[in-house]
């Protein structure tokens, strides 16, 4: 895959693009600076015939001056919007997602066309968001731990503190990628439960009768 984007924040941009594209789906992908205005375009090399996946590049494209600060946090209260049927074929996506970053297209988020698709939703800005867990750095509100609560994150006052919605994200882009290319293969991905315990007093118990 080629990914076409602007020449803002390219660390932030190369990382979110080897979590999405390579850690979670195990795609070979390349990144070059484009002229492409406010959005990302992914083509698949070799393709002549011009399709591609155009999703809009929100939060990559705040001003440095805005950048950590208060004003580079999603709009609230937040949109939520229906996924396409042509994109809802997959038991990992629900029928309605929150839009973080994007903008719609004449009041509509995904746009099939003879060219391929176009996504209002800001899927890299977003997973980016709430992979590096971007608001800490922003919101200074902190528990008697001096921890940063769920209570003040985004996704608790969006209401979906409890939703996988980078994973949901992801399957939605991969959908749009494979609609264009059949021959596309992912990683498979196993899943494994490893217990952990959280012990402050080991030997609490120790001589009690």
């Amino acid at each position: 895959l080629r990914i076409a984007h602007p020449p803002t924040y390219l660390p932030e941009r190369e990382y979110i693009h080897g979590v999405v594209l390579g850690e979670f789906l195990g795609l070979d992908w390349r990144a070059e600076v484009c002229n492409t205005g406010g959005s990302v375009r992914i083509t698949l090399d070799g393709d002549a015939s011009g399709k591609a996946v155009t999703l809009e590049d929100v939060l990559f494209h705040t001003p440095e001056t805005e950048w950590l600060n208060e004003r580079s946090l999603p709009t609230e209260p937040m949109e939520w919007r229906d996924v396409p049927d042509a994109l809802w074929g997959s038991p990992a996506i629900p029928r309605r997602c929150p839009v973080l970053y994007g903008r719609a297209m004449d009041g509509a988020y995904y746009r099939a066309g003879e060219d391929g698709w176009t996504c209002g939703v800001d899927i890299f800005g977003t997973a980016f968001f709430m992979l590096s867990r971007y608001e800490e750095l922003v919101v200074r509100t902190v528990d008697e731990h001096g921890r940063f609560p769920s209570s003040a994150s985004v996704a608790c006052r969006g209401g979906f503190l409890e939703r996988p919605i980078v994973n949901e994200y992801v399957e939605i882009l991969w959908l749009m990628l494979r609609q264009l290319w059949p021959g596309l293969r992912r990683k498979t991905r196993e899943h494994r439960v490893l217990l952990s315990h959280d012990v402050d007093v080991p030997l609490a118990v120790v001589g009690r009768k």
